[in-house]
């Protein structure tokens, strides 16, 4: 077993702006921005009905990248639900677009990603056996037929996931607690989140509406996206570096944020020695400021754990960190 030890440091950020308030997207104001979308754009074309086309397979293929979560019925279902008009509308200003298949295929997805990942949580190291050649083609033409296809497909990627830790001399008990773990902390994080129905519903409905329009671009052509306010906020803020970090370059590890590197001369390196983080440190809670409240970063995506970690010149930051042995990083 792993022997960890854990400890609080203190890093110094170096940034002199806040972010503004974000704003909110709603189905409502989906028209302005595909009017700005066409009218911005070299080759839009006036044929509305040709040039959307693909528009729900895009908004589908972007919600289940790797076609491992929907099952046939799902997409069956789904364009059977799907109504042409709705396309026309998010051209027309005078009536008020329907985003509810839009919602509803995201919440289906949200209802697959936990019954997986409660399926996960019920697998062991007995589950996986590397004693017979497996070929895994991740290249999926079609979603899966049922639950039972898509279950295995999950296995699959999690015997590569795995398989990559043992290349790494990695113990099996090891790296099969490590890969499922990084599961688990994704699916305790959104039981989490559930708690707060109304909160979870608001922010489905923004990575809807965001991944529709994405999608909407994407039928304009494969090069042309949208960004939400928030990612334009961080775009902005990291352009003119109006928030920076603590100095370290960080990776998402298995669900974990690990610290790769330390960049020299930065807050994290300058850190006196009893606050000092190494590389192969982890990270699990991040707090903003002496007296706030911490936040568990297990399960969360490296981008929204940088963000966390950002803030004001001359500010500070806590980060509770778990330090490995050397023979477990």
């Amino acid at each position: 077993a792993s022997c960890l030890s854990a400890i609080s440091v203190f890093i110094f950020c170096c940034s002199f702006v806040g972010i503004g308030q974000a704003k909110h997207l709603t189905c409502g104001s989906v028209p302005a921005i595909v009017a700005s979308l066409v009218a911005g754009h070299i080759s839009a074309s006036t044929d509305k009905p040709r040039l959307l086309d693909n528009f729900l397979e895009n908004y589908i293929d972007s919600i289940d990248v790797q076609k491992t979560y929907f099952v046939a019925h799902d997409i069956q279902e789904f364009k059977s639900n799907y109504d042409p008009d709705i396309i026309l509308e998010l051209f027309n200003h005078s009536v008020r677009p329907r985003c509810d298949i839009a919602y509803s295929i995201l919440n289906t997805f949200n209802q697959r990603y936990m019954d997986a990942h409660h399926f996960i949580l019920g697998l062991s190291e007995k589950d996986f056996s590397f004693e017979k050649d497996h070929i895994v083609d991740f290249d999926y033409k079609e979603y899966p037929q049922d639950i039972e296809q898509s279950h295995a497909r999950l296995k699959s990627i999690i015997k590569l996931q795995i398989f990559n830790l043992l290349l790494d001399k990695v113990d099996k008990k090891i790296a099969v607690e490590r890969v499922l773990n990084g599961y688990k902390y994704k699916y305790n994080r959104i039981k989490k989140q559930l708690k707060n129905k109304e909160k979870f519903q608001q922010s489905t409905k923004q990575k809807a509406l965001t991944l529709l329009l994405n999608s909407f671009s994407r039928s304009l052509d494969p090069h042309t996206a949208y960004m939400s306010p928030d990612e334009f906020d961080a775009s902005n803020d990291s352009i003119n570096m109006e928030l920076t970090g603590i100095g370290a370059t960080l990776s998402n590890s298995h669900g974990l944020i690990k610290v790769e590197s330390l960049i020299e001369g930065g807050p994290a390196d300058s850190a006196d020695s009893g606050n000092k983080i190494e590389p192969g440190d982890v990270i699990l809670e991040v707090a903003q400021g002496l007296n706030g409240e911490f936040e568990d970063v297990r399960g969360v995506d490296i981008s929204d754990a940088v963000k966390l970690i950002k803030g004001r010149k001359g500010t500070l930051v806590q980060l509770k960190i778990e330090r490995l042995q050397d023979s477990d990083k």
